[in-house]
């Protein structure tokens, strides 16, 4: 068993990275469905449910909502591979001194 300040033999900086940024990419994914949902209720009030839920076909800033969400999963990827290092790795956690 290993006690708190003990690595495992086992967990590489690679492999803490692709499960920091996997787990930062799916919360980046719900975050966005939530935003279509979201959009899709308060367009629904006054459109049918399917034009609601295409919504952004019909705006007129669709580069911006592309660009968006390309930042959104690549700050998502980056920061999850530094979050996944941090605590995987270095054990860092909100209840541990910051050294």
């Amino acid at each position: 068993m290993l006690t708190d300040r003990q690595t495992d033999p086992f967990m590489t900086e690679k492999i803490a990275k692709q499960i920091g940024s996997r787990q930062a990419l799916i919360s980046v994914g719900f975050g966005l469905l939530i935003a279509q949902i979201i959009m899709t209720y308060f367009n629904s009030l006054d459109e049918s449910f399917i034009d609601a839920f295409f919504w952004f076909t019909t705006v007129k800033f669709k580069l911006n909502l592309l660009i968006g969400i390309l930042i959104m999963f690549l700050s998502g990827h980056l920061f999850g591979q530094m979050s996944g290092k941090a605590i995987l790795i270095k054990k860092r956690n909100c209840k541990l001194p910051q050294n």
